[in-house]
């Protein structure tokens, strides 16, 4: 009533224009029912209101109340107007303004507004309001999706109903009455099946409705929505109101109740599915407004009117306010900017043509700016290719080396498994044969006398069996086993220089050095000026080395050839080999049936059964090796000279098509490419002696094992024959001892007899059963006692032969261990014969592969690692052999300001040789980071820095000489200095190696890039 009357009174204030206005106070706030109706009381809306009265004089008052409010209510007039978004709004008057910008822009002079600055920053304002016309339009078009999108997901429906907008929704959720004059919608929160908890963000779990205000806690209530009801459980006290009454138990809620959580907190609750009853029930009559008295109405009016809230309209029209002075003030700068228009036609003519000679300049900046790029470009695709290719083998070679480990752990692995198996069945054999020496009677002492006697003999027999069988099995194993090595290097030596490779290399070495020398002297020719037939002398070695290219593709394609025959040569024995070796298994398999069978030849059948255990051995040995050297072949070799083709014809291909290289860079390219394949051809010579060496070491090696071999055969007879004799003689005693206990147990058996005779003559039979009784046990005790002393006598022959079986794996070790020191002793010898020479000890992949296996299984394996990689030491009187470091040459890098030169060092530390390339100001931090830590370096002379001439040929000759020198003296300070880390050890032996220099300096050490003299420095 408040509200309608205030409203009528702003009404007849407006009407009377005389009278002197005044502001009126619309208190919508004082009840819910006024705030949800605001707009439309306010006069946003056309609004019809009916009244109720009724004739009876019991309702005199309260019709001449509602008449009285309802007079009040008419002399309201609404003045409706467009329910309008701010943001369409001002769309709307941004296309309005953009729109009439336009015209101004084609009435007037178009070409004068065009090059005016006025112009140019009016078109670019109207740009700006386009784009923000754009951007409000995508904006709100994105708004309406989420709206779209929200209420697809939290089951939602818009309606609309007459002018007006209806949200239903099918769950029970609440609306809040928000009192944030900021606030400019309508807060929906759904109540799900189950708990739904109010809170704080602070709370210390997860709040499914996170409130702000006075007195809220962190973990303010529980909303508990099961079976259709709803319940308000609020937590730890805290403040909760239903209908202005505050509660502190769980309350069951209704549709249309108002919920204050805190103070200032104010939702309505909405029960979909209890309002769709309530309006049927009101339909039918069941709940009938009519009934309700005016002051049961107004209770519940003040009921709902709990909380004062402020209006929210002001604010929103004081916002449409200040958007209108913002876009009145736009209005008054444009008609500025349009009046500045004309006198600035004249600076923009001026500005014009300063603008276009700057953009010939920019242009011509631009094009050299675009000619730098493509040259960067160029240069880092192919930096970027090459680190591409190095991550892919560093991957490659990262994979393979996990694989090999993971194989090596797998083996030790099982190997571990099965000795411990081993060892477990032998210690439950001796459980089991204790238990049963246990469980022998003490009442037969005769018995176990012979018992004792026998085990003694037979552990004695055993153990000297068990040996002579070990040894036997080792020699065999060991000699079988060297065979197998020197035919499998045999044939990997044989398959290195069957196709005549040492040959042929040895060609390709000579044939380059030839070529070397003839480019050198082109080079020299091409220096001095005196000379007439330079450019003869280089297209000659130009032609030459191409020549050499052309035959070497050629026989690479042979080779290629007779290796992919070889290939199909290979797989088809693989195939072979692999069926005969599943039709022995299958036969081995079968054996044990047929044992059984044939009791009477068991020696034999186990003798035989060895032999061809043995012969399957050999055979797996067999296709082992030339699995491996199918996969050696078709994973090494033929990708190998694949590469090497590739990269023959990728350099004829590129000779080719550079013509004749008759300039210096040109010679130095191809020079360097000679020079760098020649070393590759006197790798791959030295590989092959390596491999020739080792052959030779194994063969003396395999002599040496086969005449130990024999003569410790000869005594391992002459043992085996007495041990026959001593088992002869054991089994003899033993058949005559049971003898003996047959024909006792015999006499005891019938001495029971007569006794039990005598006693059946006696009246009591009562006697006659526990004699009988007691004599039953101890007569079927020592008949189970003989059987078994017979059945191990009959074992003994059959235990004879599993022996040979059981103890393999054992042997097997031995070996292992015997083969290790073998080649211990021979790589010591080797190291010795070869420690003063200055080859490369590096071996091909295969022979690596095989010693990464035996160390595998090898438990010292970091001995022979140390053995075969490590120097074995050299005196100091050796120093200048071991390491060795020169700068043979230089060469020239980079374009324009950044060409320089940079100088190649060659470093060989024992057995290990590398090359680096570094520029002068390399060297110049290494010898200052150097003297500051080592100060004895500081008399060492370092070449000085000059200011002109760097780029001078002679110089840079002579820098070389100077910096090489400079090198080698640091060396040798080095190695004599009691500080260095180059010292020799404490008696008085230098063991360098690649990994000690390159942790003295990171000068030494080789970058990602540095595998060509194309590399970074």
């Amino acid at each position: 009533g408040n509200v309608i009357s205030a409203l009528a009174d702003m009404t007849q204030d407006g009407v009377n224009t005389n009278l002197k206005k005044k502001s009126v106070f619309v208190p919508y706030r004082d009840s819910v029912l006024t705030w949800l109706l605001k707009d439309s009381l306010g006069g946003n809306s056309k609004t019809i209101m009916i009244a109720t009265v009724s004739p009876a004089d019991v309702n005199y008052g309260e019709t001449l109340s509602t008449l009285r409010y309802a007079n009040r209510a008419k002399n309201i007039i609404n003045k409706p107007t467009i329910n309008e978004d701010a943001n369409v709004r001002l769309i709307r008057e941004l296309r309005a303004e953009i729109a009439r910008l336009k015209a101004l822009l084609v009435q007037g002079n178009q070409i004068a507004l065009l090059d005016s600055p006025t112009a140019l920053s009016m078109e670019e304002k109207l740009h700006q309001n386009e784009a923000r016309v754009l951007e409000l339009t995508k904006e709100w078009t994105n708004k309406w999706n989420e709206t779209q999108n929200i209420l697809k997901e939290e089951t939602l429906a818009l309606r609309k109903e007459g002018i007006g907008v209806v949200l239903d929704s099918e769950l029970p959720h609440l609306i809040g009455i928000d009192d944030d004059l900021l606030s400019t919608g309508i807060i929906l929160y759904h109540l799900k099946e189950g708990r739904t908890y109010v809170g704080r963000e602070d709370a210390s779990t997860e709040q499914d409705i996170i409130l702000h205000g006075l007195d809220l806690e962190s973990e303010h209530c529980v909303f508990r929505n099961q079976n259709g009801s709803v319940t308000l459980v609020p937590l730890c006290g805290a403040q909760c109101s239903v209908n202005g009454v505050q509660v502190m138990t769980p309350t069951q809620l209704n549709q249309g109740a108002v919920v204050l959580l805190g103070r200032t907190n104010m939702f309505r609750f909405n029960h979909p599915k209890e309002a769709a009853k309530l309006r049927e029930k009101r339909k039918s009559g069941l709940l009938s407004t009519f009934s309700l008295s005016m002051t049961d109405l107004s209770e519940s009016c003040e009921n709902l009117s709990t909380v004062m809230l402020y209006n929210p309209g002001l604010e929103f029209e004081r916002q449409q306010r200040e958007e209108l002075e913002k876009l009145e003030m736009k209005r008054r700068l444009i008609k500025d900017m349009e009046a500045k228009h004309l006198s600035e036609k004249a600076e923009l003519e001026r500005l014009q043509q300063e603008v276009e000679s700057q953009r010939k300049e920019s242009e011509e900046v631009q094009q050299r700016i675009l000619r730098q790029e493509e040259s960067l470009r160029h240069r880092s695709q192919d930096i970027e290719s090459r680190l591409q290719d190095f991550l892919a083998e560093k991957e490659r070679f990262e994979e393979e080396r996990r694989s090999e480990i993971q194989g090596a752990e797998l083996q030790c692995r099982r190997h571990w498994k099965e000795h411990r198996e081993k060892e477990e069945e032998q210690q439950n054999k001796v459980k089991r044969w204790q238990q049963q020496a246990a469980e022998q009677p003490e009442i037969y002492r005769e018995l176990e006398r012979l018992k004792r006697e026998r085990e003694e003999q037979k552990v004695r027999m055993e153990t000297e069996r068990r040996r002579l069988e070990e040894q036997e099995r080792e020699q065999l194993s060991l000699v079988g086993r060297l065979e197998e090595q020197l035919r499998e290097k045999h044939e990997a030596a044989s398959a290195l220089l069957a196709r005549e490779d040492a040959r042929r290399l040895e060609d390709e070495r000579q044939a380059l050095a030839e070529i070397r020398e003839v480019l050198l002297r082109a080079k020299e020719a091409a220096e001095r000026s005196d000379v007439e037939d330079a450019g003869k002398e280089g297209k000659c070695a130009h032609n030459r080395y191409m020549d050499f290219k052309e035959a070497q593709v050629k026989e690479l394609c042979q080779l290629e050839e007779g290796l992919r025959q070889q290939r199909e040569r290979l797989e088809k024995e693989v195939a072979s080999e692999r069926s005969s070796l599943l039709l022995l298994a299958h036969s081995l398999k079968e054996r044990p049936q047929q044992q059984k069978e044939v009791q009477e030849k068991g020696v034999q059948n186990s003798t035989t059964t060895c032999q061809e255990e043995l012969q399957l051995k050999q055979m797996e040995h067999r296709l082992q090796f030339k699995e491996q050297q199918l996969a050696n072949l078709a994973e090494d070799l033929l990708p190998t000279l694949a590469e090497e083709k590739q990269k023959a014809m990728e350099v004829l291909e590129r000779s080719r098509s550079n013509g004749t290289c008759d300039g210096p860079s040109g010679l130095d390219t191809i020079l360097f490419q000679v020079e760098k394949e020649l070393e590759e051809k006197e790798e791959k010579l030295h590989l092959h002696w390596h491999s020739a060496q080792q052959l030779q070491q194994l063969q003396e090696t395999y002599e040496f094992t086969t005449n130990v071999a024999r003569q410790e055969d000869k005594v391992r007879r002459k043992e085996k024959e007495i041990l026959e004799s001593m088992e002869k003689q054991q089994r003899e005693a033993m058949e005559q001892a049971v003898a003996r206990l047959e024909r006792r147990h015999s006499a005891l058996r019938h001495s029971t007899s007569l006794e039990l005779d005598t006693e059946e003559q006696r009246p009591s039979s009562s006697l006659t059963r526990t004699t009988r009784t007691e004599a039953d046990p101890d007569q079927q005790r020592v008949e189970r006692e003989i059987q078994k002393l017979r059945q191990r006598i009959v074992e003994g022959d059959d235990r004879s032969g599993q022996t040979q079986s059981l103890n393999t794996p054992l042997s097997d070790d031995r070996i292992n261990a015997y083969i290790e020191e073998e080649v211990q002793r021979r790589l010591r010898e080797m190291n010795l014969l070869n420690g003063g020479s200055n080859m490369n000890l590096s071996v091909s992949r295969e022979s690596v592969r095989e010693e990464e296996k035996l160390q595998n299984l090898n438990p010292r394996r970091l001995k022979y690692e140390h053995l075969v990689f490590r120097p074995t030491g050299s005196s100091y009187d050796g120093v200048q052999e071991s390491v060795k470091i020169s700068i043979p040459r230089y060469v020239l890098r980079g374009q324009g300001k950044d060409e320089h030169f940079e100088f190649e060092v060659k470093i060989s530390v024992a057995d290990e040789m590398w090359t680096v390339f570094r520029r002068y100001s390399r060297f110049r931090e290494m010898h200052k980071s150097l003297k500051s830590k080592y100060p004895e370096l500081a008399a060492l002379e370092f070449p000085p820095k000059k200011l002109f001439g760097n780029r001078d040929e002679r110089m840079v000759a002579e820098r070389r000489s100077h910096l090489e020198r400079y090198l080698q003296n640091l060396f040798r300070i080095m190695l004599s200095s009691s500080r260095s880390p180059l010292r020799a050890d404490e008696d008085g032996v230098f063991r360098l190696s690649k990994l000690d220099v390159c942790e003295f300096s990171a000068f030494f050490k080789k970058g990602v890039f540095e595998s060509s003299s194309h590399g970074t420095s």
